[in-house]
């Protein structure tokens, strides 16, 4: 299960997670866990986009 930093206080499950905190979470993770393994980080969901201006 990928592990995290809490680094807001955050309600997780129902429990409250303080800064500093390491857990391990298999949801989504939201701006106050960062991840601690590579795994861990989310993927890009779209693929970046070049625009062309004309001009």
């Amino acid at each position: 299960m990928p592990r995290y930093k809490v680094i807001q206080p955050c309600f997780l499950d129902g429990v409250l997670r303080e800064i500093g905190e390491v857990i391990e979470f298999s949801g989504a993770p939201g701006k106050a866990l960062l991840p601690l393994e590579a795994a861990s980080k989310p993927a890009l969901t779209k693929p970046a986009v070049s625009r062309k201006t004309e001009g």
